[in-house]
C-alpha cells in the first residue's frame, strides 16, 4: 500500500503467471479540498429595516445527468462564526463545537426548501464538487414584501452552461448569494382641522429625516384639501418627522410630530402635539 503525492508516477508488476492465476492493483482517488466547496446564502433586509419574519429558500444542484435537480441534503445555519439550530421552534447557538467543525442545522426538504431563515444569518451548503451548477430562488414570501433582489458576489461564482441555473462552483472558492428583502411601501394619511373640529384647507406640510433637519425630504411636500385630508404616498419603513411649513391666514403653525412607519400589516404611528 502506498499514497502518491501530485506528479507521481506508480508501475505496478508482477512476477511471472500461471495459467488461470489473476492479479489486480486497485487505485483509489482522493477529491483534493480545493474541489469541494461551500454554497453560501446570505438573508438580509434592506437598509436598516428590521423583521422578525423567517423565509424559505429553494435549491437546485447539478446532478449527474447535467440538470437542476433540487438539493435534499444537509445545511448549517450560520451568523458571523457562530452555527445555529431550532430547538422546539426556537433558535438557539449550538454549543461550542470542536475547533474547526460546524454543527448542522437540518436538512432541506424533498422540494430542496431550506425553511425558517432569518434576516442576517447564512445558509451554508459544504461538500460542493467544483464545476455544479447550482440555482437558488426564495419562495413562499409574504404578500407585505417586495420582490426579491438576488445578487452573486463577482469572483465567486463561474458561468454555468446548464439552463435555469445562477452559476457554477469555482474551484477552491465558496459561492456566495445574497437575498435581500424590503417591505412594500405605504400611505400615510390625516384629516387636519382648526380649533373647532372643522377640516382645515391650505395648510402645507412636509417630511424631514431627523428633528433638527432644515431642508425637507424630496417630494414629500404637501397640501391639505378641501376636506382637511393630508397623504404621503409610497412611504419606505422608518421614522420621518411632520411639519407644517404654511399655513393659511390667521392661523399659526403646529407640530412637529413623529411618524413611525412599519411594515404594511402594522401600519404607522402618528405621535406629537394633540
Amino acid at each position: 500500500d502506498g499514497i502518491l503525492k501530485d506528479g507521481q508516477n506508480f508501475i505496478a508488476s508482477t512476477g511471472d503467471l500461471l495459467l488461470g492465476q489473476v492479479r489486480a492493483v486497485t487505485f483509489k482517488n482522493r477529491c483534493s479540498s480545493q474541489n469541494l466547496n461551500e454554497l453560501q446564502i446570505t438573508k438580509q433586509m434592506k437598509g436598516d429595516l428590521q423583521t422578525d419574519d423567517t423565509f424559505t429558500f429553494q435549491v437546485w444542484l447539478e446532478n449527474s445527468d447535467g440538470e437542476l435537480a433540487p438539493y435534499t441534503g444537509e445545511y448549517y445555519l450560520k451568523k458571523g462564526n457562530k452555527n445555529y439550530h431550532y430547538v422546539d421552534n426556537e433558535l438557539v447557538e449550538w454549543g461550542e463545537p470542536e475547533e474547526g467543525v460546524s454543527q448542522v442545522c437540518g436538512s432541506a426538504d424533498a422540494g430542496g426548501k431550506i425553511s425558517k431563515v432569518p434576516a442576517g444569518y447564512t445558509v451554508v451548503i459544504t461538500q460542493i464538487l467544483s464545476g455544479t451548477s447550482f440555482k437558488v430562488e426564495e419562495v413562499d414570501l409574504g404578500t407585505q414584501y417586495e420582490e426579491p433582489e438576488k445578487e452573486l458576489t463577482p469572483g465567486t461564482y463561474g458561468t454555468s452552461n446548464v439552463t435555469g441555473a445562477d452559476g457554477e462552483i469555482l474551484l477552491g472558492t465558496n459561492a456566495q448569494v445574497t437575498i435581500t428583502n424590503q417591505y412594500k411601501n405605504i400611505d400615510v394619511s390625516f384629516t387636519k382641522t382648526d380649533e373647532n373640529g372643522n377640516p382645515l384647507k391650505g395648510v402645507k406640510f412636509a417630511l424631514y429625516e431627523d428633528e433638527t433637519s432644515e431642508s425637507p425630504i424630496d417630494g414629500t411636500e404637501t397640501e391639505s384639501d378641501q376636506n382637511g385630508l393630508v397623504k404621503f404616498k409610497d412611504l419606505q419603513q422608518g421614522i420621518y418627522y411632520l411639519r407644517e411649513t404654511s399655513t393659511p391666514e390667521g392661523y399659526i403653525a403646529a407640530g412637529p410630530w413623529q411618524i413611525e412607519v412599519g411594515n404594511p400589516a402594522s401600519g404607522y404611528t402618528i405621535t406629537g402635539p394633540g
